[in-house]
């Protein structure tokens, strides 16, 4: 299924990923299921998936083959398949491309919205005249931002004397959470589709757990964040403040609960972008490699 228009080739085993950074530009050549494109948007080409594959399979590959891009993408919402995703290291989102976005892609000869029809026709999907599809990605980043806690914690003499201002609630509020998340940082990829997927995790008995970490004052939540628990690891997804320090406070102090309750890293995301809070609160780089092997052992 050929979705966006290619700066690449499709490919789907270990023998084409191993040419992904060769791929010829302009070209379509289909393969199977799974497609390798190049979306402006993403700067990078990566592949897109139409169909299950299994995540330790895709880990093993990419690690291989060096895979340059963060993203793999599917247009497949099967709650099993993103759960597994989950259970195993990405970071998943959704992401809703924008028919008349030239940042997003070009179609110059029709090509894409007749694929697109037919593939919301298949799945039964009414959109918007303005947007062409949903789909999600999952992330298994280069490099990742992770915090050991086996370690120290980092915290500092003035917010020592501010976490005692705060009140930490786990697990509470997902709702309220969810949509000042989206309020602060817009609905990119924290779409209807994601929170929905979000909400539901927990009721349907996965072998992942979503979870929120809020702090209070006077009974009032200031920061809050929510994230995946696999194991004993935590990845941190998205998270906002109301108030100057706070959103620091409730990092400390999730930490805190984190080291407590037999945890044994936080991952905080990939380094796409560069948030240097994340150093100072114990972060450190890790490799895909590095990573899928302490994923793997902490479960």
């Amino acid at each position: 299924m050929i979705i966006i228009y290619t700066k690449g080739v499709i490919l789907n085993n270990k023998k084409h990923l191993s040419i992904i950074n060769k791929a010829v530009q302009n070209e379509l050549i289909k393969y199977k299921d799974s497609v390798l494109l190049c979306n402006p948007y993403f700067l990078n080409p990566f592949i897109f998936l139409d169909g299950y594959i299994s995540p330790k399979y895709i880990i093993d590959t990419i690690i291989e083959t060096d895979y340059e891009s963060n993203y793999i993408c599917s247009l497949s919402f099967d709650f099993g398949f993103i759960t597994e995703l989950m259970a195993n290291g990405f970071f998943v989102k959704t992401i809703r491309l924008a028919l008349t976005s030239n940042e997003i892609f070009t179609d110059t000869k029709g090509e894409i919205n007749e694929i697109l029809n037919t593939f919301n026709t298949k799945y039964n999907r009414k959109e918007e005249l303005k947007y062409v599809c949903n789909y999600f990605s999952f992330n298994f980043d280069k490099i990742r931002q992770i915090i050991n806690l086996n370690k120290p914690i980092y915290i500092g003499k003035t917010n020592r004397r501010l976490i005692k201002k705060y009140e930490l609630c786990i697990d509470k509020d997902l709702d309220i959470i969810l949509e000042n998340c989206v309020k602060y940082h817009g609905s990119a990829w924290i779409t209807p589709m994601f929170i929905e997927l979000i909400k539901n995790i927990n009721k349907l008995n996965y072998n992942i757990r979503i979870k929120t970490f809020g702090i209070y004052q006077n009974g009032e939540l200031k920061a809050g964040e929510f994230g995946v628990v696999s194991g004993k690891i935590y990845t941190s997804y998205s998270g906002y403040y109301e108030k100057s320090s706070a959103g620091t406070i409730q990092m400390i102090m999730m930490l805190q609960y984190l080291q407590d309750n037999g945890f044994t890293y936080c991952d905080m995301g990939g380094t796409v972008k560069i948030y240097e809070y994340k150093y100072k609160l114990g972060a450190e780089n890790m490799t895909r490699k590095e990573y899928a092997e302490i994923y793997s052992s902490n479960q």
